[in-house]
């Protein structure tokens, strides 16, 4: 399939900013659209690791239950709480640690590059036990 193909569903929370986005009791928008489809990639808004940690650890499981591949990365939005924002992929096919960045198209951006498409998936000690937590 060709990345222009590709179906990518970003989907964001139903209520106030940080509310978790994923039960794993509902049909899930994105893995519906995404049983269709072998090469799509789904992205879930998971709040402030800082301030919504459950809302990280929450979304994550939940999409470990459905998806192979699931990879929570982070951003910077100063104007969200905590001014850390983050956000969970999830594939049945797309590693983003594997990602050909050869194909990115970065230059004239203001924010991506190739740099920091990696940075974004390296995860702080802090964030990381979010999920050893129980």
């Amino acid at each position: 399939m060709d990345y222009k193909e590709m179906p990518i569903s970003i989907l964001g929370s139903g209520g106030g900013v940080a509310q978790a986005m994923v039960d794993e009791n509902e049909d899930l928008e994105g893995f519906t659209l995404l049983e269709r489809y072998e090469d799509g990639i789904v992205v879930f808004q998971s709040g402030s690791p800082y301030y919504y940690s459950s809302t990280l650890r929450n979304t994550v499981r939940s999409l470990k239950k459905l998806f192979p591949i699931v990879q929570p990365y982070l951003c910077s939005i100063p104007s969200f709480l905590g001014g850390i924002w983050s956000f969970t992929m999830a594939s049945k096919k797309w590693d983003p640690h594997q990602a050909d960045l050869n194909r990115l198209r970065w230059q004239g951006a203001k924010y991506i590059n190739p740099e920091t498409f990696r940075a974004s998936f390296g995860l702080p000690n802090y964030i990381k036990n979010i999920f050893k937590e129980t």
